[in-house]
């Protein structure tokens, strides 16, 4: 991936952190829980891990909440694929 020669751009830097996000599986409820009480999530070994997680535990966070958060929607992943 070519994030650009001038590391002052910020359009180099936000699609390295789009790219850092992506590669990070944590529960996003877990997230927002674990921001507000200056702790750190759990991070899984994997996005079918996570999945698995969210499903049987129904920890899910609104799909449009999500979406309209830059950070937030790159950590979306498909639970049922």
């Amino acid at each position: 991936m070519n994030y650009g020669v001038d590391e002052t751009r910020l359009e180099g830097w936000q699609r390295l952190c789009d790219d850092a996000l992506k590669a990070i599986s944590v529960n996003i409820v877990d997230l927002v829980e674990a921001t507000r009480n200056g702790q750190i999530p759990h991070h899984f070994p994997s996005k079918g891990a996570l999945s698995v997680y969210i499903y049987t535990t129904g920890r899910w966070f609104p799909l449009k909440k999500a979406k309209a958060n830059r950070f937030l929607s790159a950590l979306l992943i498909e639970v049922w694929g």
